[in-house]
């Protein structure tokens, strides 16, 4: 990944995870993924087309989503509108999809993402990413969380 695009992703995750989730990042070191129990972890994805295209994926653990999703729901009244468990995690890489298109490609730019989807993390997965360049590694509330972009042909 090109270090400018690096750099325009990264200030978007701290920008929306404080601004909407109200959780502060902080950059860890990729050995901590060796303490990843899959069973306590959930992944969403979305896929992003347009000047670039490739996929986001987040990895978080189960009780950040419930975090997540309280904060990014606040105030909203529950009889008004169906939550489920994921729709936080959901939501918040909607909004990162979206702030994170529009960082690296500018606002004069066309871009479609696709709808998360909530994925149980397997072992097979979470392994191929040890050496993933693309991947981003934060601790927040105690918790391991990883962002990955994966531009295809880039």
């Amino acid at each position: 990944m090109d270090q400018v695009i690096e750099e325009k992703v990264l200030s978007s995750l701290f920008t929306v995870f404080e601004s909407h989730a109200f959780l502060f990042l902080n950059a860890i070191e990729k050995e901590e993924l060796a303490k990843v129990n899959c069973d306590d972890y959930v992944e969403v994805a979305m896929r992003f087309d347009g000047d670039i295209k490739g996929t986001f994926s987040m990895v978080i653990h189960k009780t950040l989503e419930d975090e997540i999703r309280s904060n990014l729901i606040s105030g909203v009244e529950e009889e008004d509108v169906s939550i489920e468990y994921g729709d936080g995690a959901k939501e918040l890489m909607n909004i990162l999809g979206g702030n994170i298109m529009s960082d690296v490609l500018g606002e004069d730019h066309s871009f479609e993402i696709s709808l998360p989807e909530l994925l149980p993390l397997n072992l097979d997965r979470l392994g191929s990413y040890l050496n993933d360049p693309h991947l981003f590694f934060f601790e927040t509330e105690n918790n391991l969380l990883l962002f990955r972009m994966d531009i295809e042909n880039g």
